[in-house]
């Protein structure tokens, strides 16, 4: 993606979002109104900024303990260039086990127990969380505890004896082969039908195909060049099947006619110059397909593709 290639997201209102006062008076992150368009890495950055801040600011309207721990937790994250998903992930995660600890009347991080942490596994229960969702807030509250330990503001004892959430093992949820014939039977836009083979055929993430660009096209040698995974970081390439390549053919072809795309765009699904994943899923929703997300596990886990 270059620079003047601007998502749905970077076309919403610009607000400045407020400086957090840190006990020491200093500011966590200073108020910020872009005067120009930004690029993708820099647009990143501020929305990373924005949650670590939003995040201290609800703790402190809520009188939780921890304000400073958890700056510099999340302050941590935010050096080791974790994805702006990891830090709103932590930071609810802290911040639903710091207001168990006020509804427990422990307002000292350094009297954290292992009864404390079993008793916020509980109430996660209680509140109804799937057991995928418990493990996950889990792995994130004895990351912070570890950082506290490691700081010296919290006994190393909290982290024996781990408490480990038992998860069920399902197979995988995937498309009948006939459905995806009546799927398809019913698309007759090219760029439709383009998005929905390529998620089925590849495998690829929602946001890797809309970043996608011509030249990481490669119909000759049927292929896609992914240059950055969008979960991972490491880029990969994935093969076409004959008829996906078809319909990436046909809708190139069709694009071409039209003024109005830029030369980077491969898909548009008319939300403005990039499309987003929420416009994705809402093509799907308007006529009753799968999610993509149940596409490319459709593709994966059954080999819908027979190239493959």
């Amino acid at each position: 993606m270059n620079a003047e290639h601007v998502s749905v997201e970077d076309r919403r209102p610009q607000t400045s979002f407020p400086a957090i006062p840190s006990p020491q008076g200093s500011l966590v992150f200073p108020p910020w109104i872009p005067s120009q368009p930004v690029s993708e890495e820099s647009h990143e950055l501020r929305r990373k900024q924005k949650i670590i801040g939003r995040a201290l600011e609800k703790i402190i309207d809520r009188g939780l303990c921890g304000h400073e721990p958890v700056r510099a937790y999340l302050t941590e994250l935010y050096r080791r260039n974790c994805r702006p998903n990891t830090l709103r992930a932590h930071a609810q995660t802290i911040g639903s086990f710091l207001l168990y600890l006020k509804g427990c009347r422990q307002e000292r991080l350094e009297a954290i127990s292992r009864e404390d942490i079993g008793g916020f596994v509980e109430h996660e229960q209680d509140l109804g969380l799937t057991p995928n969702t418990i493990s996950m807030r889990l792995r994130g509250l004895y990351s912070f505890l570890k950082f506290l330990v490691q700081r010296g503001e919290l006994s190393a004892e909290v982290l024996t004896r781990k408490l480990r959430i038992k998860l069920p093992v399902s197979l995988p949820r995937a498309i009948e082969p006939q459905a995806v014939k009546q799927m398809l039977a019913v698309i007759d836009h090219p760029r439709d039908r383009a998005i929905v083979l390529v998620l089925l055929r590849t495998g690829m993430r929602i946001g890797e195909l809309l970043d996608t660009r011509l030249q990481d096209i490669d119909l000759n040698e049927q292929k896609i060049e992914i240059m950055v995974a969008q979960k991972s970081r490491v880029g990969r390439v994935v093969y076409l099947s004959e008829d996906a390549c078809a319909v990436l053919r046909q809708w190139l072809v069709h694009r071409s006619r039209k003024a109005i795309i830029s030369s980077t765009e491969w898909v548009d699904c008319g939300l403005a110059t990039k499309p987003s994943a929420a416009g994705l899923n809402g093509i799907c929703r308007g006529r009753a397909w799968p999610r993509p997300a149940t596409v490319r596990i459709g593709f994966f886990e059954f080999g819908v593709c027979d190239r493959w």
